[in-house]
């Protein structure tokens, strides 16, 4: 009895796996099902290398400076640049300006490019451009910077144009030099300026008037322009810029030399002029110095009833290299 149900125990030991031989399977199929996932993520790799291009495309520049004149469009910007991609070959109709640079030295700045494939890679590269016929901004007066007390906006009638933004009034700031405010009579000095979207920066300096307007502001002159640009050495006559002066709400024309405003028994139907001789004018401009100046026009008039009136106006006058 004893022996048999020994047999019987043994039998039965042989027949149930053990948990160790069970554990060795369970390890066993994990090792085959990492070594199947193993190939098969080494062939998908394999055929993303095979239809995926890993690298941006190459963009080859032909000259490194180019000069291109201001009324150009961007695409003369591209001329002589390429792109190639490994995978979709020639991309050169992908290129596009990506940016310009604030300007670097005179009239150069940096042209920033890039270039895509198909698969969303991009490249860049910069090269030097030249401007052949760039101009800094300019300002434009249309009237003298006077006015009467409490008006709020001295910039009334200044304007900026640039060559390559176009009209930038909107840019121009005012920077007083002193405590400036409309609502006290007197001169002020200021500057103004304005800069283009390549960092530009002009700028000109200059006086304010504010005036009260109860006791009026005697002859008012009319200049044929209120600012003006001179060249660096160029001949500068103050003179040329007188146009007329209204007096007694009449106007009368400016002429060079003696005019015949108070000439008496002029023949009937006869017009009285102002002649210069009867403007003071006050010219500091020094043409062999770039910079800001004003220059004054003032004329004393006697008037019908004994009395004197006294009028100014100012020009401003940029020397430029």
């Amino acid at each position: 009895m004893k022996n048999a149900s020994s047999r019987k125990k043994k039998k039965n030991k042989v027949m149930r796996p053990g948990i160790w031989e069970r554990q060795n399977r369970l390890t066993r199929f994990s090792v085959l099902f990492f070594i199947i996932g193993s190939i098969i993520f080494g062939a998908y790799r394999y055929h993303l290398s095979r239809t995926v291009d890993g690298s941006a495309p190459e963009i080859a520049i032909g000259e490194e400076e180019i000069s291109v004149s201001v009324q150009d469009p961007e695409e003369a910007l591209l001329e002589g640049i390429t792109a190639r991609d490994r995978k979709d070959g020639d991309v050169t109709e992908s290129l596009l300006v990506e940016s310009l640079s604030p300007f670097v030295s005179r009239n150069t700045r940096l042209v920033s490019y890039a270039a895509f494939d198909s698969d969303n890679h991009v490249s860049h590269a910069s090269r030097k451009l030249i401007y052949t016929d760039y101009t800094s901004p300019r300002f434009t007066l249309e009237s003298p910077l006077v006015f009467r007390l409490n008006y709020n906006d001295v910039m009334d009638g200044l304007t900026a144009w640039d060559c390559l933004d176009g009209d930038i009034t909107s840019l121009i700031k005012v920077v007083p030099e002193e405590d400036f405010t409309v609502e006290k009579t007197g001169l002020y000095d200021v500057t103004f300026q304005v800069s283009n979207s390549a960092g530009d920066l002009q700028s000109f300096s200059t006086q304010v008037e504010i005036y009260e307007s109860s006791q009026g502001r005697g002859p008012e002159f009319t200049l044929s322009d209120y600012l003006v640009y001179v060249d660096k050495g160029a001949a500068f006559d103050p003179a040329a810029f007188l146009k007329s002066v209204r007096i007694g709400g009449r106007d009368y024309d400016i002429v060079r030399g003696a005019g015949n405003y108070y000439a008496e028994n002029l023949p009937q139907g006869t017009e009285r002029f102002v002649g210069t001789d009867m403007v003071q004018i006050d010219n500091p401009v020094r043409t062999d110095t770039p910079g800001s100046y004003t220059v004054r026009y003032t004329i004393s008039v006697d008037m019908w009833n004994q009395e004197t009136q006294t009028g100014t106006c100012p020009l401003i006058v940029i020397v430029r290299e």
